[in-house]
């Protein structure tokens, strides 16, 4: 849902994907579509996951190439992708703002209003055989990568579909095969205070 007048989805097509804009309520001709965007390349574009939608912007990743664990061993990983499409100021279409080059297999990404920072969960490829993952944050504004965070190589770090939560303290939380883990804001260190990560976990949880 996008605000209170338009709802978004992905289409899933050959060769290529497209993300969808709907109006609720139908025009004085009976029409409810406002665009049909082509994202990522031919034959290489599938989402399996939510898209993240604000009042005019919408977030898509690709998610194409991901099967199961052995999709990202020996150093592989998944066509790249993530995008940016924002509504037309007359509310008649759409146009893709940005992509970026990140490939995220497979884990549900979070946007933060508050700082203008979307959260996913990365692979790149290699080098070699090994499989690192990275917690990754892109500007949402500009589509440019602020950093990566490296949690782990393995497949016990494969996220597998699973979703990021955003604690209220700036600790991010990512289910991954092996576990669970989480990335902490270094300020939460500072004056050698250290945050009860199980009472936030608990919060995360009771909120969601």
């Amino acid at each position: 849902l996008m605000g209170t007048s338009f709802i978004t989805i992905t289409d899933n097509a050959d060769p290529r994907m497209h993300v969808l804009v709907y109006r609720r309520a139908r025009e004085a001709d009976g029409s409810r579509q406002v665009c049909s965007i082509p994202v990522f390349e031919e034959g290489k574009s599938a989402t399996e996951n939510s898209l993240i939608a604000t009042e005019r912007s919408i977030i898509v990743e690709n998610n194409y190439g991901y099967r199961n664990f052995q999709s990202t061993l020996f150093g592989r990983t998944t066509e790249p992708g993530i995008s940016r499409i924002d509504l037309d100021a007359n509310e008649k279409g759409c146009h893709l703002v940005w992509t970026n080059g990140e490939s995220v297999p497979n884990a549900v990404s979070q946007l933060s209003l508050s700082n203008g920072l979307l959260y996913t969960y990365t692979k790149d490829e290699g080098p070699e055989q090994t499989n690192a993952w990275y917690f990754t944050a892109i500007d949402f504004e500009t589509g440019k990568t602020v950093y990566k965070q490296l949690t782990g190589t393995g497949f016990l770090y494969d996220s597998h579909y699973s979703a990021i939560y955003l604690g209220p303290n700036g600790t991010a939380f990512v289910g991954v095969a092996g576990g669970l883990l989480s990335v902490q804001d270094e300020r939460l260190f500072q004056n050698d205070t250290v945050l009860d990560i199980r009472d936030q976990l608990q919060r995360v949880l009771e909120e969601n």
